[in-house]
């Protein structure tokens, strides 16, 4: 059931798993997220049918397996990010025979523009950091405030400080001998951004992509029984609600006979999957810390949410403009 469930379950979506297709999806996320590796596979393969060698096992092999992952996500029922992760290694393959190609000037060209970029991002990083200790709570910074919210407590912790301080150096004494190879060096310039920022400013990010407060604000308006229908709820979210709060939805609103709650997810733009109608009240709305677009809706209502919530309405009744009713006082 389980095997069933999880493969084609989420491929032809009859289990209701995972984030509903969105169109044009992974057009938008495999460019950046397969960058460079997918850049480099898609000159090899222009190069190799210009020049007459595309006939070779290795470039056929990787270049089939990669189609046919491309297909697979491009007719998938549901979508996510980490389920274009196997097309990277036949890109990665398929592309690290077009690197020996690339002039030496151009990749050190491109390896010193990626290395500037990392300079200036790491020095922001430390920055951020220094003046969230010394003021005691992040800065309020408009570009910033975007993704992570202001206001943070930043925690002192040695260790995570003396490692971020070491990637820094190590970078750096690379950067200054120069004596490896334009793609090493790119490479190295990837791992210290990504190894910096995870390290040094990991509390504040995970503080600000927990669901722990979101969801424990919306159990304190559920009353026994809490059984609460969920329209459009991602797989994520679902799991860290039980994991939070112990509370599990019913996915389908057409098994919920019982149910007087109805939590909606909004869509990819903000915008909610649909309105319940007027016979429910808004009890509550809220989302991370500094999310604008990911925002959660508790309705409460009659029961029998099979008359009010239907496929049908899911898919045809769009929710417009944020509802008139005020939120109520928490019980």
């Amino acid at each position: 059931r389980w095997l069933l469930d999880n493969n084609l379950g989420r491929y032809a979506g009859f289990v209701r798993l995972g984030t509903a297709d969105e169109p044009w999806f992974y057009t938008r996320t495999l460019p950046w997220s397969t960058f460079p590796a997918g850049a480099f596979a898609v000159a090899a393969a222009w190069s190799a049918w210009r020049e007459g060698d595309a006939a070779r096992a290795g470039l056929q092999v990787c270049g089939m397996v990669a189609a046919g992952i491309v297909l697979v996500l491009a007719t998938a029922a549901t979508v996510r990010e980490l389920y274009g992760l196997p097309l990277l290694l036949p890109l990665a393959i398929l592309g690290s025979s077009f690197v020996r190609r690339v002039p030496a000037r151009v990749g050190a060209t491109a390896a010193g523009a990626l290395a500037l970029f990392t300079l200036a991002a790491i020095g922001f990083a430390w920055w951020l950091w220094a003046r969230s200790i010394a003021e005691g709570a992040s800065p309020s910074i408009g570009l910033v405030e975007r993704w992570l919210p202001s206001g943070y407590k930043f925690p002192f912790e040695p260790v995570a400080v003396a490692i971020a301080l070491a990637i820094t150096l190590a970078w750096m004494a690379l950067w200054a001998f120069r004596r490896a190879h334009w793609l090493h060096l790119w490479t190295a310039s990837v791992t210290a951004l990504w190894g910096v920022y995870m390290v040094l400013l990991l509390p504040w990010i995970d503080n600000a992509k927990s669901f722990r407060q979101p969801f424990a604000d919306l159990a304190e308006y559920l009353d026994e029984p809490r059984c609460v229908a969920s329209v459009n709820l991602g797989e994520p979210q679902r799991a860290m609600l039980e994991y939070v709060v112990r509370l599990r939805t019913v996915r389908d609103p057409e098994l919920a006979d019982d149910c007087r709650y109805l939590l909606l997810q909004s869509k990819g733009h903000g915008e909610m999957p649909l309105h319940p109608g007027e016979h429910w009240a808004l009890l509550w709305e809220g989302g991370r810390p500094g999310e604008r677009v990911e925002r959660f809706q508790l309705w409460e209502g009659p029961p029998r949410v099979t008359a009010l919530v239907t496929p049908a309405t899911v898919r045809d009744r769009a929710i417009s403009s944020a509802p008139a009713t005020r939120p109520a006082a928490p019980r």
